[in-house]
Formats: structure tokens, sequence, C-alpha cells
């Protein structure tokens, strides 16, 4: 296979595949940066104040203090807050990042301190996704190139080359994402051994910190398989005490709550707004209108509401949350077909290619079309690679799909209870990359092995 050949021509220069990967996203990242100022511009940077400003206060006075929109020291979460979002919050994102920004912050030039921390850590992106491939690919032939080849793919990702410059969570969350993926295959094919408890247990709680959200696909995908190895004492207790990681996590986050604002909330207090946004009455127009993409969709929603509800500017931090909520049940309890509905467009806006922007401040018409042309193949390929793994009933003899497939099902449920960008789905793009290689290189294969056929039939 040509694909062998290159690789074994090429041995010299990679017998250490995961140096060679990690070095090639290195520069890849910095020629992407350099190339993207040239057409971008500023619109290369993502930047999220209240992750700066949360830092500050960290290193000032020891809190989780953020001003949106009021005070002196404002960490605007776009160029104009609107009046309902303004207000003083203690709980109203996960910290995680922040943490990561402290360090840095203490340097004068912190901003290059961070990028350059962010380049040397993000380089493990796709040595992760080597590392991944390699595993559910052990059984194929061509396993180490064809998993080299998905790694230096990765390095191409049009995001991926400029997200040193990001001054928000989103790749230390893929990065997270794909660290814990991997240990929770190694854990599941060892037959649940106790060492990845372990190893697991401490991510999951790191993952908590950063975005609570997918502690969910994973905790439901550790149950069932807990109700599949129910009658094994040591299996089933390996998986008990992961589960209960989760909860207890969780759980001492909910009493610090309590103790501290004297409300029940397991996570943060961003939660009852996040679903109004996605549950009211000018959602489902937004939805038709923007194809399910939820990126614009404070620009577009707000306004509407702007003026009627003012009065929750002067609103405290859970009673904002409280109202939110209370609106957003209201509304699909009253409203219930149009709910499905606006599921649907969730849907839909969760893996389309077409996106409208990644941010506030980046709404370049080549990026639109560049993200368009990276993605719209990937779901093409990933929807047959689907159909096929279906088609063919490839359950059992492809393990790593099923509980690929799964993941990525279980990951977008609670999505849809809210509203879907770019960014959130980040995470699993690394499945987008798996199935269509997977289907890909199984199409070659037969093609390939159809030709030998024909050809040694006529001779």
């Amino acid at each position: 296979m040509y694909l062998q050949k290159i690789y074994d021509k090429s041995s010299p220069f990679i017998t250490h595949p995961k140096v060679t990967i990690y070095i090639f996203a290195l520069i890849m990242q910095i020629s992407g940066i350099i190339i993207y100022s040239e057409l971008f511009s500023n619109e290369i940077t993502i930047y999220a104040p209240r992750y700066e400003q949360l830092a500050a206060n960290i290193i000032q006075n020891g809190t989780f203090r953020i001003e949106w929109g009021v005070g002196n020291n404002q960490a605007q979460f776009m160029p104009n807050p609107y009046e309902i979002q303004k207000g003083v919050y203690y709980n109203w994102f996960p910290i995680g990042y922040s943490l990561i920004l402290v360090p840095t912050m203490l340097f004068d030039n912190y901003k290059i301190v961070l990028a350059i921390f962010q380049l040397l850590l993000f380089s493990f992106i796709p040595v992760l996704l080597f590392l991944i491939s390699k595993h559910v690919f052990r059984d194929y032939k061509y396993c180490i190139p064809v998993s080299f080849l998905i790694a230096i793919l990765w390095c191409f990702y049009p995001y991926y080359l400029v997200s040193s410059l990001w001054r928000s969570d989103t790749w230390v969350i893929v990065l997270l994402n794909l660290v814990t993926y991997y240990n929770l295959i190694k854990f599941y094919d060892s037959g649940f051994k106790k060492k990845y408890v372990y190893r697991l247990a401490f991510l999951f709680t790191i993952i908590f910190f950063f975005r609570p959200l997918i502690l969910f696909p994973y905790g439901l995908l550790i149950f069932i398989w807990g109700l599949m190895y129910v009658k094994d004492s040591l299996k089933t207790k390996n998986l008990f005490t992961l589960l209960l990681t989760i909860v207890t996590v969780v759980g001492i986050w909910t009493v610090r709550n309590y103790v501290e604002f004297h409300v029940l909330n397991l996570t943060q207090s961003n939660i009852g707004y996040n679903l109004w946004l996605g549950n009211n009455k000018y959602t489902n127009e937004f939805m038709r209108k923007r194809l399910g993409d939820g990126a614009t969709i404070e620009d577009e929603i707000i306004p509407k509401f702007n003026k009627s509800l003012t009065f929750l500017k002067y609103y405290s931090e859970y009673e904002k949350d409280t109202f939110f909520r209370r609106e957003a049940i209201n509304f699909i309890i009253k409203e219930p077909i149009e709910s499905l509905e606006n599921v649907v467009w969730k849907i839909i806006g969760f893996w389309s290619p077409l996106r409208m922007r990644n941010g506030h401040w980046s709404d370049s018409k080549s990026k639109q079309i560049l993200t368009l042309i990276v993605h719209t193949p990937l779901l093409i390929l990933s929807i047959l690679s689907v159909f096929t793994y279906f088609k063919k009933r490839e359950y059992k003899k492809k393990e790593w799909k099923t509980w690929l497939i799964l993941f990525m099902f279980l990951y977008m449920l609670p999505h849809l209870l809210f509203f879907s960008t770019a960014r959130y789905r980040a995470p699993i793009d690394f499945g987008l990359l798996l199935l269509s290689v997977d289907f890909l290189y199984l199409a070659i294969i037969s093609g390939i092995s159809k030709s030998k056929i024909k050809m040694s039939s006529t001779l």
C-alpha cells in the first residue's frame, strides 16, 4: 500500500512519531498564526475578558468576582453588554481557565507568556489523537501510518492553527477531553483495571472546573458499563468508584454554593440564562433563520427583551438564575411542539458546517467559507461511516466505534437544552476525523482487494 511505502521511506525521520507530530504541530501553529495574521487581521484572537478579570481578582483578593457592564473594572462578555446582562457575579462560569491565567498574569507581558505556554501545550493535541487512533485502529494492517496521518491532518484544522492566541478555555477543554477519552478507552479495554480509575477520577475532577457538562456523557457511559458487568464485582466496584467521584465533585461544589449563596445549585449560575436563551418565544424564529447555529443568539434575541426585562439588572446573580430557569421551563411546558422543533434545529446546528462565527468579534466571511470547506467532507464521511456501521452491524466487531458514536451522541444531548456553537462541539471533533478516516481506509482497502481479484481472474 502506498501509505505504508511512504511511511517506510520516511521512517528514519519518524522513529519517534510522537516527537515528530509534536514538532510538526508547533511548526504548523506558528505558520498558521503568521498566515492568518495577514488574511484575517485581528480576528484570529478570541478574547474573553471575564477570564482575565477573574484571574486578577483571585490574585488580588482571592474571590471569583466579575463585573459585567458595571463598576470601574468591567469584564465585558461582548463589546456592548445589554442591560439585562449587567451585574456582579461570583459563580457565573467555571474557574478552571482563570486558574491557568493566574501564574501567567504575574508577568508584565503575560499575553506573550500565555501564547507561548498554550502553543507548547496545545501541540500535544495531535499527539493525543495519534495515541487514540493507534489504540482504536490497532487491529488494522496499517495502524501506525493511518494514525500518523490522522494526527497530521488535525494540524491543518483551521481554528487549531491559531488556538494558542485564544484567551479562552476552548482548546484547554479539547486537550482535557482527549486525555480523558484516551484513558477511558484504555480503561475499558484493560478490563476496568484499577490504575485507570485513579487517572480518570483525577481527570473528571479537573474537567468539572472547566466544563461540568462534559461529565454527563462520561458518567452515563460508565453507568451503562456498570449495567453490562453488574455480575462482575471487581469491575462493578471500579466503575462505581468513578461514578462516586463525579457525584462527590459535584456534591462538594453544590455544598459550597449553598454555604456561599444559600441556593441549591450544582454548577454555575449561568445555567438559567443559557437555558432561557435556548427556550423562549423568539428562539424558534432565530433557529430557523440561522439553521440552528447559536453563535449569534445573544445579539439577536436579547435586544427583543432588553426593554421589557431591564429590571433584571437590579437582580442578584441567583435571582436572575431563578428567573431565567422559570421562564425557560414555563415556555417548554406551554409550547412543547415548538420546543421539539427547536431541538431539531439545535441538532442540525450542532453538527452543521455552516457556522456564522466563533465569537463576538469574529465575523469573517473568509473564515466561514474555510470552516465550510473543512467540515463538510468530515461530516459527510462521518455520516457514511455511521450508516455503514449500522448496516453491517459492527457492534461487537468494532467496539471502539460503538463507544465513540455513543459518547458523541451522549455529549450532544445536554446541549439540546441550551444552544450550540462551534466551540461547544470542538471537544468531540476528533470523533468526526476518526470516523471519516475509518470509512475511507476500509473503502480504499476494499477497492484494492476487488481490483486484485479482478486482475487475478483475468490472468
